[in-house]
């Protein structure tokens, strides 16, 4: 992404996956998701620390809704309008052999467009054109769209709803090479990532993997597992 290369090894058993991300300079990013848990943690293994996130941090859909919102509360906001994602998906009928699988070639276009009374205006388009399998690996831990984004308020206690379109019978799946490209407002390309799978792997992997490491310290300061204490005298 952006000319910059990275590496990360994606684990997943049951109802847990542990994303591992290398860095330059020698950082490293662990991510545990533990839909079991209804919970993510983030952990470093050179601070010997962890972050806790619970899923459903913001509550249910009815909490979110009557809950206060930031420089006013559900009595006092004030209107906001309709942000529509509309998501076309094409198979061009490709398919190549790929890590044992059949590989389907997929192309999808995501549009993002807010009405003009919309708290937080938006005019994107995002495409996506990757190769896809029918990889099942267990993993149920996807959170309702309507709900992520309904306690979302803009300044002033505004707050917009959100509708989702599909359009096309093309279907992705696990991606095993993927670009994605998004635009701005005006058409111009504002980023492009690829990822890419070189390895994939059946082999059973150890259920302590997916958990916090014994002797490691609970935090709420994500800066500390990145920002390791100094030694004494130093500041």
């Amino acid at each position: 992404m952006g000319g910059q290369s990275s590496e990360s090894t994606t684990l997943i058993r049951g109802k847990r996956e542990r994303s591992e991300m290398k860095l330059g300079g020698g950082m490293e990013i662990i991510n545990i998701t533990q839909c079991d848990l209804k919970r993510t943690v983030q952990l470093s293994d050179t601070a010997k620390k962890y972050v806790v996130t619970p899923m459903d941090a913001g509550g249910s859909e009815g909490a979110r809704s009557n809950s206060p919102a930031p420089g006013g509360s559900p009595s006092t906001s004030s209107g906001g309008g309709v942000v529509t994602y509309t998501t076309t998906s094409i198979d061009t009928g490709e398919r190549r052999d790929m890590f044992g699988f059949k590989a389907r070639h997929v192309k999808t276009t995501t549009t993002i467009q807010s009405s003009p009374d919309a708290c937080s205006p938006m005019n994107q388009k995002i495409e996506r054109d990757g190769w896809y399998i029918d990889f099942s690996y267990g993993l149920q831990c996807d959170i309702n769209r309507e709900q992520m984004m309904g306690g979302q308020y803009a300044a002033g206690g505004c707050r917009d709803r959100y509708q989702f379109k599909q359009v096309g019978t093309g279907r992705d799946g696990y991606p095993l090479i993927e670009t994605t490209t998004m635009y701005g407002p005006d058409g111009q390309v504002m980023f492009t990532s690829t990822k890419e799978v070189v390895e994939l792997s059946r082999e059973p992997l150890d259920a302590s993997l997916f958990d916090v490491p014994a002797g490691y310290t609970e935090t709420t300061n994500t800066q500390e597992l990145y920002m390791p204490a100094m030694g004494p005298g130093v500041e």
